[in-house]
C-alpha cells in the first residue's frame, strides 16, 4: 500500500469519526430537549400554571437563527475568500440571536414576569439558557473554523447549527402554543 493511499484512508477514518461525534452530540442535544419537553408537558397541568405571553422577539430570534444557518450553508458552497465572509455573517447573526434572547428576557422582566413567580417563565428561562449555551458552542466552533474554513469543519458545524435552530424552533412552538 502506498503512502498516499494510507493518508487517504486515515483522512477518511478521521472524517467518519468526526461525523459520528457530531451526530452523537446532536443526539445528546435532542435527548436534552426531549427531556425538557416532557417535563414541561407534565408541569403545565399544575394548579399554579399560568401561561405567560412571550415576546414576539422569540419568533424574530428564530428567523435570525435560520438566517445564520442559511449564511453558513451559503458559505460552505463558496470559495475560501467568500466563505469567510459568510461564516462571519453567520457568527454575527449568532450574536444578534443571543442579544435578542436577552431582549426578550428584559421585556418579560419589565412586565413583572420572573421565573420565581411563573412556572411558564421558569421553563422559558431553562429552554432559553440551554439553547443559548448550544448556540454559543456552535459559535465557538465556527470561530475556530473561520481562519481556515475547510469543507469538513464547516459541514460538521452546519450539522450542529441546524440542530440548534431546529431545537429553538421546537422550543418556540412549545412555549408559545402549548
Amino acid at each position: 500500500m502506498t503512502a498516499a493511499v494510507k493518508r487517504l484512508e486515515q483522512a477518511e477514518r478521521r472524517r467518519a469519526s468526526l461525523q459520528t461525534l457530531a451526530y452523537l452530540l446532536v443526539a445528546g442535544m435532542a435527548m436534552l430537549f426531549a427531556s425538557l419537553t416532557a417535563a414541561y408537558l407534565v408541569r403545565r397541568h399544575g394548579a399554579d400554571w399560568e401561561r405567560v405571553r412571550l415576546s414576539p422577539a422569540v419568533w424574530v430570534n428564530a428567523g435570525v437563527l435560520a438566517a445564520a444557518g442559511a449564511a453558513l450553508e451559503w458559505g460552505k458552497r463558496r470559495g475560501a475568500g467568500s466563505r469567510r465572509r459568510w461564516i462571519g455573517a453567520s457568527l454575527g447573526l449568532a450574536v444578534v440571536f443571543l442579544a435578542g434572547q436577552a431582549g426578550a428576557w428584559r421585556e418579560l422582566a419589565a412586565a413583572g414576569v420572573s421565573p420565581q413567580t411563573h412556572p411558564h417563565a421558569a421553563f422559558f428561562a431553562v429552554f432559553a439558557a440551554v439553547h443559548a449555551a448550544h448556540v454559543a458552542a456552535g459559535a465557538v466552533a465556527l470561530a475556530c473554523a473561520l481562519p481556515h474554513p475547510r469543507p469538513l469543519a464547516l459541514g460538521l458545524c452546519a450539522v450542529w447549527w441546524h440542530a440548534a435552530a431546529a431545537a429553538w424552533a421546537w422550543s418556540a412552538v412549545l412555549l408559545s402554543w402549548f
